[in-house]
């Protein structure tokens, strides 16, 4: 027994001691999948607790499952555009919103914002950030702190999380989630920022098809079902939302401020597709009502033959034609609208 025990014992070190020197080997050779070098966005007390990306750091962007991989690079003031906003005058723009006005797994120049810079002949600087609306006010004031003069905002507004409850500290959110067994989602979140070694099992594995599926059936990997968060309809979040999207328009002070709703993927692909259409167009209808200019890209999307194709495969985010068929819509409410550049 004795024997058997100390077999035991030496079998668990051994394992402890190969899995410590994986875990240095792979820090020290494949630098990608340390957790130390993951995108990290700050957040700024003082600035609505807003994040930015790190400042003058080129970092690269991947998808466990493929679809994207590419470099990010994040300048002084740590927003993610070439151009530095204190440059800007009362003739350019500014674009402030979440992931989706970052260009999450877009490369520089693919976004809905570049693309609308040469379509238009307008200089739009990007100062989105993965947040939501109560952050977006910090941005605002961050730029303007760093330079910026803010006199034409586009506000991509992401009906994916944007909407909650700004009148409780915790922004509470009424939705369905993919994280439905919490004690997953935590051991998940602490890998993610502890072990280089599930980081690069993640990224390798799951770009084959049955060890991504395995994985999604384990719940160690979420599906595009589980990625895509599902509005609830709630009167309070409406209605928080909306004053919340007023006071971002007061905040930014210009009569040029269009904002600009982004369908959610759940619209497509929810369990109750007529919920989320609700939801959006509820928040739609109060932020109108109060006198917002709006650009509402739902119908458009709609109409178009096949609005999934304008989504990443394995991520709810736009990709490359799906930023190409915003931006389009959007220059042309624009041009309709007729605003003074």
């Amino acid at each position: 027994m004795k024997h058997v025990l100390f077999r035991m014992i030496l079998l668990a070190c051994s394992l402890a001691a190969s899995f410590v020197l994986l875990e240095w080997a792979i820090r020290r050779f494949l630098p990608f999948y340390d957790p130390r070098r993951q995108i990290v966005f700050p957040t700024m007390p003082m600035y609505n607790d807003a994040a930015i990306g790190p400042k003058n750091e080129r970092i690269r962007q991947r998808t466990p499952k493929g679809d994207f991989d590419l470099w990010i690079q994040f300048n002084r003031h740590g927003f993610r555009d070439t151009k530095d906003l204190s440059s800007s005058s009362p003739t350019d723009w500014f674009a402030v919103g979440d992931s989706f006005t970052f260009g999450w797994g877009i490369p520089e120049g693919g976004r809905y914002s570049d693309l609308l810079e040469k379509k238009l002949g307008w200089r739009i600087f990007n100062i989105a950030v993965p947040s939501d609306l109560d952050q977006y006010i910090g941005l605002v004031r961050y730029a303007r702190d760093c330079g910026a003069v803010i006199s034409n905002a586009i506000v991509g507004v992401c009906m994916n999380n944007d909407l909650k409850n700004y009148r409780t500290a915790e922004k509470q959110q009424k939705a369905i989630y993919g994280d439905r067994q919490p004690w997953k989602a935590r051991l998940r979140v602490w890998m993610q920022s502890h072990s280089a070694v599930y980081l690069f099992c993640s990224y390798e594995l799951q770009r084959i098809p049955a060890f991504r599926g395995l994985f999604e059936r384990l719940g160690v990997a979420r599906d595009i079902r589980e990625l895509t968060l599902q509005n609830l309809y709630d009167e309070e979040i409406l209605e928080s939302s909306a004053e919340k999207a007023v006071e971002l328009a007061r905040v930014i002070g210009s009569p040029s401020t269009y904002f600009v709703l982004i369908p959610s993927l759940a619209l497509w692909l929810a369990d109750d597709p007529a919920m989320e259409r609700r939801v959006h167009e509820s928040f739609a209808d109060r932020i109108r009502q109060r006198g917002l200019k709006v650009i509402d890209l739902k119908p458009a999307f709609e109409a178009h033959p096949n609005p999934r194709s304008l989504y990443f495969a394995t991520d709810p985010h736009w990709n490359d034609a799906g930023h190409a068929f915003a931006a389009d819509v959007i220059a042309r409410a624009l041009q309709e609208s007729g605003p003074n550049p």
